[in-house]
């Protein structure tokens, strides 16, 4: 698999740097709607890690970059590529070139391919996601200590004003 080199940016071709806090790096994504299936897949309890742009394969004699690859706990792992149901319309050939790609992949690697679109994403309130998004990186062990103080104390603790 040949790795892929982030392209310059262009104002049609937004490349977009998100921080994962499930995987302690940057990762680069090509669209925003790519941005938000990363903000879902760092609340997936699922998921263990995944990786964007993961490099391009050669299916079928034609290069092709899958959006994502997904690992899971369970030990599953997935391809996810994530299209605007527009751009899928406006493709004549979108499904026939994702089922090759589809059926490329399982042969070659025995991982499935995904097809995300901007209607998966409505199950979520993506903007409540990215206000808790910043929430990630706290470090909430003390609240453990907290377990056994009386709740009258919590009340005087959050009104203490030295």
């Amino acid at each position: 698999m040949k790795p892929r080199l982030i392209p310059s940016r262009h104002r049609s071709n937004p490349i977009i740097n998100f921080f994962s806090h499930k995987n302690g790096c940057h990762m680069w994504c090509e669209t925003y709607l790519e941005e938000k299936h990363a903000l879902t897949l760092e609340f997936d309890n699922s998921v263990r890690s995944y990786t964007s742009q993961p490099g391009s394969l050669l299916i079928n004699g034609k290069r092709y970059t899958p959006d994502f690859l997904v690992d899971y706990h369970s030990g599953k792992a997935e391809w996810h590529e994530v299209k605007h149901s527009g751009v899928i319309k406006r493709t004549p050939d979108f499904k026939k070139t994702f089922r090759l790609n589809r059926i490329g992949l399982l042969e070659a690697f025995k991982i499935k391919l995904k097809l995300f679109t901007e209607e998966h994403l409505e199950n979520f309130n993506i903007g409540v996601l990215k206000e808790l998004y910043r929430f990630k990186a706290v470090d909430v062990c003390w609240f453990e200590q907290l377990k056994g103080v009386p709740v009258n104390l919590h009340r005087k603790l959050i009104h203490f004003n030295p």
